[in-house]
């Protein structure tokens, strides 16, 4: 009896009872599958503030993550029942999907262009590429793209559907009823890439902070080799391939590394520990220094607490390795931010001083400024309650923006000076700026305390790496210093 139920029961669910053990490993993918999203989407929105996620706009990706899930599990469940039932529907998701993930063909351009905004921020040069960049970034021009983007695939796909035509034995077949919107699909993806090309080629010399590259690289090495697959070779010559093979399993699983990559990836690396642990395996060993020399000096360091910020910014060397790190490291904002409310405090006239306030809330504080930096609501919300009494005729406070100057500064010694000081280029500056200081502390380019600062970190470095260097070249060098 129960046999008999079972039988009835997958007869039902599934179209071939005897591979029942096959659709069952399909049904339990589709789980994990389902898992693997829900969790990425939960995670991407409860840390959408951290940096690493907020330059990959949530808005699309989450879209693009769940287009694939909902294409996957069209396609698995075809798999079980049967394609002919699911071939309009798979024909109608794949017509709309450049809709959905334009998310990732728009991730090159934007790092360019972010890259652009990050050396005008540096050097306040305005080029051409900086104001299309400037529009680029926000994201109702991106949502405007992205639906120019699909239009021009839907239009493409119907004008093939227009003229070609299929025999009704041709469109049940299950390698022929999509060949259209794959078709579609290489062809497009095809043209985008010619068309993304100048950003491609300058994405190679573009450091990669948040890893958007490295994220890029793996979901190319995966998806162009499958879309060659499948979208040219398996749909001009099937007889190619065994019987068996059946290109929805590729689809399938692509989706679930889509997801990963572009999901469970950027959330992981949210976490310090995972950070770190990628960078230290993808940074060359010749640009950080060894765990022996961090290790003294971030013991040193993290007793100065945020006077290490004051010292960099009052000397003249140590701040433009700082700037040109930050810059690097697209944090560059909070350096300028730092930079501009100390010119602000020396401002004599009330008047200029208000001024300046002005400008440094537009470029810094204002919602979607094109240097807006990452503060909490409370902060902003205080600092433009100031900016409104402004406008209603009382003057701006000259502490205005001390609260938002600290949690920068605070942001800015436990991230940006954290990665900067494992650099070997910081500890080549350090050992520069103490020998500045020791030399010009009489003429007022410094003062005692900061020079006591610089020369703590400089002795800090200089220990470590003392005791992590074996070489004859190197312990002459630290003893020369240390003397």
């Amino acid at each position: 009896m129960y046999k008999h139920i079972f039988t009835m029961s997958t007869s039902f669910i599934f179209k071939d009872p005897s591979l029942v053990a096959a659709d069952v490993f399909i049904c339990i993918y589709a789980l994990i599958n389902t898992i693997v999203l829900t969790l990425s989407v939960v995670m991407l929105i409860k840390r959408r503030h951290h940096r690493i996620i907020k330059y990959r706009n949530i808005v699309t990706l989450i879209p693009y993550l769940v287009f694939f899930y909902i294409l996957s599990i069209v396609e698995t469940v075809s798999i079980i029942i049967g394609k002919p039932q699911f071939c309009q529907t798979v024909n109608i998701l794949m017509s709309l999907m450049y809709y959905f993930i334009s998310h990732f063909i728009l991730t090159t351009p934007s790092i360019v262009f972010q890259s652009e905004i990050n050396n005008f921020r540096m050097t306040g040069n305005m080029s051409t590429i900086t104001l299309i960049a400037t529009k680029f970034i926000k994201l109702p021009v991106r949502l405007t793209v992205t639906f120019i983007i699909g239009s021009l695939n839907l239009i493409l796909y119907l004008l093939l559907t227009y003229l070609f035509t299929f025999s009704q034995q041709q469109t049940q077949n299950t390698s022929e009823c999509n060949r259209i919107a794959i078709m579609t699909s290489s062809i497009f993806s095809s043209v985008l890439a010619l068309v993304l090309t100048w950003f491609t080629y300058k994405l190679l010399f573009i450091k990669d902070a948040f890893f958007m590259r490295f994220e890029i690289i793996i979901t190319v090495i995966i998806t162009t080799p499958l879309s060659l697959l499948i979208g040219i070779v398996y749909m001009s010559s099937p007889y190619l391939f065994a019987s068996w093979f059946d290109y929805r399993w590729i689809s399938a699983l692509t989706s679930l590394l889509m997801t990963v990559i572009n999901g469970v990836f950027p959330v992981c690396l949210t976490y310090d520990r995972f950070f770190a642990w990628i960078s230290h395996h993808t940074t060359s060993s010749k640009d950080i220094m060894t765990d022996a020399d961090n290790l003294h000096v971030e013991s040193k360091i993290n007793n100065l607490k945020v006077d290490v910020i004051d010292a960099i910014f009052k000397n003249q060397t140590l701040k433009a390795g700082f700037k040109q790190f930050a810059n690097s490291d697209w944090s560059i904002e909070n350096v300028m931010f730092y930079e501009s409310v100390e010119d602000f405090k020396n401002i004599m006239t009330v008047v200029n001083s208000d001024d300046k306030a002005i400008d440094i809330y537009n470029m810094y504080i204002k919602d979607g400024s094109i240097s807006e930096i990452n503060i909490d609501n409370i902060i902003k919300d205080k600092i433009t309650s100031a900016i409104n009494l402004y406008y209603n005729g009382v003057s701006i406070d000259r502490n205005v923006f001390d609260v938002a100057q600290c949690h920068v500064a605070t942001l800015m010694r436990n991230d940006t000076f954290i990665k900067w000081q494992k650099t070997k280029e910081f500890k080549s500056l350090i050992e520069t700026a103490v020998t500045t200081s020791h030399n010009s502390t009489n003429d007022g380019h410094v003062t005692k305390h900061n020079q006591h600062i610089i020369t703590t970190t400089a002795t800090a470095t200089t220990t470590a790496t003392t005791t992590a260097t074996t070489t004859a070249t190197n312990t002459n060098t630290i003893q020369h210093l240390s003397v």
